[in-house]
């Protein structure tokens, strides 16, 4: 049986007045990035410098930072929203800076 989960299930405590890092900006990190706005997280999303991406978070009032490494933010947290076939690269990339 699936379980389902409320506000009040959840705590913001852990986010509260940190930044947080969303990397990609498809159909998951454009979701997560609004609902951290929306609980008013300070998010910002990295993109890529060629992504497709950039024009629509940018237009949605996200900071953006031109990497798609969560270092490149100052981020206290991070969320990597990217492709599978993209995932690994980016765990390489932002392990190493």
């Amino acid at each position: 049986m699936a379980v389902i989960h409320y506000d009040r299930d959840a705590s913001l405590e852990l986010v509260r007045g940190r930044r947080v890092a969303i990397v990609g900006y498809g159909s998951q990190g454009h979701a997560h990035a609004l609902n951290l706005r929306d609980s008013g997280v300070d998010v910002r999303v990295g993109l890529h410098a060629a992504s497709r991406s950039r024009n629509k978070a940018v237009g949605a009032g996200f900071a953006s930072f031109p990497s798609p490494t969560p270092r490149a933010s100052g981020a206290d947290h991070d969320a990597r929203a990217r492709p599978d076939r993209r995932r690994r690269s980016t765990t390489r990339t932002s392990s190493a800076t």
